[in-house]
């Protein structure tokens, strides 16, 4: 299963401004976020999902990519984290170089996931919530 989460567009302003986000999902399955109402610079880039369930085991994997991104401005050197949580007894734990700089290349992460609840079985209460911090030195973080 593919999942395409990307498309991700991220504006930056300057540190005295108050940080707000606005995410806006696609039909097409993309996911668009600007962080402050008139960006002066952005990082464009996209994220691929691929998950691969178990049919015999309550514990599966999940690969992502993320492109390296097209900048304006002041948008290169965006670095960005990334989490996931999961419910119903599932725990998600993300593998990803945390802090990557999303201008500078690509990168590719995982999300493995380990149910406690009912062994061999995929609990379907086991939502992913993905969590994509970004930073850059002199700018306020945006989520």
């Amino acid at each position: 299963m593919l999942l395409t989460t990307g498309a991700v567009a991220l504006g930056l302003l300057g540190t005295a401004a108050a940080p707000s986000a606005v995410a806006d999902q696609s039909d097409a399955g993309q996911l668009r976020v600007t962080i402050g109402a008139a960006p002066r610079a952005q990082a464009n880039f996209d994220v691929k999902h691929q998950m691969t369930p178990k049919a015999n085991s309550a514990n599966w994997s999940e690969k992502f990519h993320v492109s390296k991104a097209r900048t304006t401005r002041a948008g290169s050197g965006v670095a960005v984290n990334i989490t996931a949580a999961s419910a119903g007894g599932t725990k998600a734990t993300v593998h990803f170089p945390q802090g990557h700089i999303l201008s500078s290349s690509a990168a590719d992460g995982t999300v493995g996931y380990t149910t406690s609840i009912a062994p061999k079985k995929i609990n379907p209460k086991a939502k992913t919530t993905y969590a994509y911090t970004f930073t850059k030195p002199g700018y306020s973080p945006g989520a």
